[in-house]
């Protein structure tokens, strides 16, 4: 319909413009500083919902981001008003490296964009994401400084806002309750565990200010802060936890529980699945056809095992000879600090040979160290903690719990994924690049080039023969296996339907993993944190098919040394912005071909 008003408003308007000449164009934009504050405001954001990169940063953490619809409606809303920014600079007068960076704040502001229809589906206190959250947060609270007044009443204030969040949880359940949606009937008692672990005295022991701390305080009466501090605890965190106990072990909740597992049970299931699967592996990758890579993955390693078998000289099933390797006194350590030796004889070995593979290197020493206690429960290994102002070190806080069923089979590719070359060399040189903002520099979230990289690591050892030994190749051949295993469990818990027995039925013919294992796995992958184990052994595959596009476009001058500066030199990218950085760093007009 024609408008009157807009009518009038051109015939008023177009003399002038005629009359003047062309309009002014507009300012040129400053790209470099564009980008700068684009950054800058990322990272404000960035840091303000994250107590744990507060406290990397050595700031005084004052809050406890909301889990809400409210707050994450505010994250949505951000990353809109991101995405206009960027796509308002004029991408062919970016700098390489600003064009990486915007390349991320744009793939990160789509993540959270995209996600945004999946609220109601999300998890938020299961064992591993719910049981991470916890110990980070008890973390942040034991490098609280204590000092004076205002120290003391902040440690209250977030004492109050961990009692907060627990409510918040709580509101989550019941809010998922109302649309029909549950937490599966397998996953609870493993949640339950770990709520009434923290309830019956874990975060009690946890975020207790020690003597030693009180020592220090001014200005305050001591004994008056521990009451108040312990009354909190009490009224604030254990009678969360008791809220949240006693919902999930209500016979309404229990009742209306599925005994199904996966995503695509629920409501726009299949669709948040689909979201996770490019969140986690950032590429454009369909579950669907992971499955059957990851099927191609698993037979071809069972003939690769199976080989190697021949070769030891076993005539035996696979089976026979993983129940052979289960109680080998090789593969057991009788003490924590037996597998800690075992894992440093491993770093021995590759330590002389790194110089051939790697010219830039970590500052940061390394090491290994057990979990806590509470955590050992429910995490079927262990993980990479990253070094802090407080704690220098990279480490791999292991499962030092239950030796007798921890063989060690697989500990030389473990700790090669978890340390050197892996996430320690990746983590440790990003958090020192002085070069890269603070948004990346601190940024792990792109799931198949950390865990991509940490598995590269591992398959780099094999390559430099370090992993030699039958028994050691085998210990390889099984950790790969592990790892192309979940393509197909993952994809076939969360989208095809498979209950958690046709699930475990399939860990438990092609892995060496233990019943304990394939239990806490299995259980990970289809109600905890689904679609983030498929990164694994997808970032592995496609690093290695960059190395040989890299080596390709390199020809004769090809260096090892080259191809792991570039990949870690920006830090973590998702693998879609690494494809392009690869082309542009080893080839100056890079085409956009690159196969899988």
């Amino acid at each position: 319909m024609r408008h009157p008003y807009l009518e009038l408003a051109t015939l008023l308007v177009l003399p002038l413009l005629y009359a003047c000449g062309k309009p002014d164009p507009p300012p040129a934009i400053d790209v470099g500083a564009e980008v700068a504050a684009l950054t800058a405001d990322a990272w404000d954001h960035l840091l303000e919902q994250s107590p744990y990169l507060q406290h990397r940063q050595g700031q005084l953490v004052r809050e406890i981001p909301d889990l809400t619809p409210e707050s994450a409606a505010e994250n949505v809303a951000f990353a809109r008003a991101m995405t206009a920014r960027i796509d308002a600079v004029p991408r062919d007068e970016l700098t390489h490296a600003d064009r990486l960076t915007l390349d991320c704040l744009r793939w990160d502001a789509r993540t959270v964009i995209d996600g945004a229809p999946f609220y109601w589906l999300q998890f938020p206190l299961t064992p591993y994401i719910g049981g991470l959250g916890i110990t980070t947060l008890h973390r942040v609270l034991g490098g609280h400084p204590m000092t004076g007044t205002g120290d003391t009443a902040n440690y209250l204030g977030l004492i109050d806002e961990y009692g907060d969040m627990l409510d918040q949880w709580h509101h989550h359940l019941l809010g998922q309750s109302e649309r029909g949606i549950f937490l599966s009937r397998h996953a609870l008692p493993g949640i339950v565990g770990l709520l009434e672990a923290m309830r019956d005295g874990g975060a009690r022991l946890a975020v207790t200010v020690t003597p030693e701390r009180l020592e220090a305080l001014q200005e305050i009466d001591p004994e008056a802060f521990v009451a108040d501090l312990s009354e909190r605890i009490e009224s604030r965190i254990e009678a969360g936890y008791d809220r949240l106990v006693t919902l999930l072990e209500s016979d309404r909740y229990r009742e209306s529980a599925s005994d199904r597992v996966g995503l695509a049970q629920y409501p726009d299931g299949e669709a948040y699945y689909r979201y996770l699967v490019r969140r986690h592996t950032t590429m454009e990758v369909t579950p669907e056809e992971l499955h059957e890579r990851g099927k191609a993955h698993v037979e071809a390693l069972m003939e690769e095992m199976a080989a190697i078998r021949r070769e030891i000289g076993f005539t035996g099933t696979q089976e026979e000879f993983h129940r052979r390797l289960r109680t080998d006194p090789r593969f057991l350590a009788e003490s924590p600090e037996a597998v800690e030796a075992r894992y440093r004889s491993y770093i021995e070995r590759i330590e002389p040979l790194i110089p051939q593979y790697f010219d830039t290197l970590p500052r940061a020493p390394y090491g290994v160290e057990r979990l806590e206690p509470e955590a050992e429960a429910t995490m079927t290994f262990g993980y990479y903690q990253q070094p802090t102002p407080q704690e220098p070190r990279g480490l791999y806080r292991y499962n030092g719990s239950n030796l007798d069923q921890r063989p060690l089979v697989t500990a030389g590719p473990l700790i090669y994924h978890e340390l050197v070359p892996g996430h320690h060399f990746h983590i440790a040189l990003q958090n020192e690049n002085e070069s890269l903002p603070p948004y990346r520099r601190e940024n792990i979230a792109y799931g198949a080039f950390n865990e991509g990289w940490g598995n590269y690591g591992a398959k780099l050892a094999t390559e430099m023969g370090l992993l030699d030994d039958p028994y050691d190749r085998y210990g390889w051949a099984v950790f790969d296996m592990f790892i192309s295993a979940r393509l197909v469990l993952d994809t076939g818990m969360n989208l095809l339907g498979w209950s958690l027995d046709e699930g475990r039925d399939f860990m438990r013919a092609h892995t060496f993993s233990s019943e304990t294992e394939i239990a806490s796995e299995t259980l990970r992958y289809s109600t905890d944190m689904p679609g983030q184990a498929l990164a694994y052994k997808a970032g592995l595959v496609r690093l290695l098919a960059l190395r040989q596009r890299a080596r390709e476009l390199a020809g004769d001058e090809f260096d090892i040394r080259d191809f792991h500066d570039a990949v870690l030199g920006p830090g973590a990218l998702p693998m879609q912005v690494l494809e392009d950085h690869i082309e542009r760093t080893f080839d100056p007009a890079p085409s956009s071909a690159l196969t899988p």
